[in-house]
């Protein structure tokens, strides 16, 4: 799944969040929000918990709170938020690893992780995982041991699966044909959750696995590298 980043028409007079002022107190000399080429930025990319506002995640990755606001197109907290100058992943939860390969055999990347060109728009957007290519209806397996978050349809990604690791890992795997778990479920590494497919808006219209790695941090999970243990 691609993440874009959307951008509002100005800065002036927005409030953030309930009870919490705005990140501008003063007239800056722009007059409408500007829009850095955020591919020459190194950062992450991290999902937000709902409730959190700008100045909280300012404090978390010691980053001003007006630069994320900018550089996050100048609106309320997304859902994802680009956090930039910080390192793929956490210390503790970085030695942790995934054992396993989401397909039966090693597949070639169709479109990596972190900053791509768009194949279809040719803009440079964050891609959260890799896109493993395999023929329509391929078995999806559990990458390592842990227990079913979420099965189902979930708008772009289409039909997904969402494993959370005894490591305090996370593995998601998006666009498939079908399922074969549910939520709650216990599953075991090699395990099949589901079928290759094209569901959702997935970067391609070739069949491909969507397949993402994030570790918990304090304001949820953070994306990193699936190549790291898929080589």
């Amino acid at each position: 799944m691609i993440l874009r980043l959307l951008l509002s028409s100005t800065l002036f007079g927005l409030i953030l969040a309930t009870n919490s002022p705005p990140l501008i107190a003063a007239p800056i000399p722009l007059a409408k929000c500007s829009t850095p080429d955020l591919s020459r930025y190194n950062g992450i990319l991290v999902e937000v918990p709902r409730g959190q506002t700008w100045k909280q995640l300012a404090a978390q990755y010691n980053v001003r709170a007006d630069v994320l606001f900018e550089l996050n197109g100048c609106q309320n907290v997304p859902q994802s938020v680009f956090i930039p100058g910080v390192n793929g992943s956490s210390p503790s939860i970085s030695k942790q690893t995934i054992k396993g390969y989401p397909l039966p055999q090693k597949a070639n990347i169709a479109l990596g992780y972190g900053w791509q060109v768009d194949p279809f728009t040719s803009k440079v957007i964050f891609h959260s995982g890799i896109d493993l290519l395999a023929p329509l209806g391929t078995p999806v397996q559990a990458a390592n041991d842990g227990t079913v978050a979420f099965a189902g349809d979930q708008g772009s990604y289409g039909n997904l699966v969402v494993i959370n690791h005894p490591s305090g890992k996370q593995t998601r795997y998006a666009h498939l044909q079908s399922l074969t778990v549910r939520a709650g479920q216990i599953v075991n590494q090699g395990d099949v959750i589901g079928k290759v497919g094209i569901s959702g808006k997935p970067s391609s219209k070739q069949a491909h696995l969507h397949f993402e790695l994030r570790y918990a941090s304090g304001i949820g999970w953070t994306a990193e590298d699936p190549a790291l243990i898929s080589k």
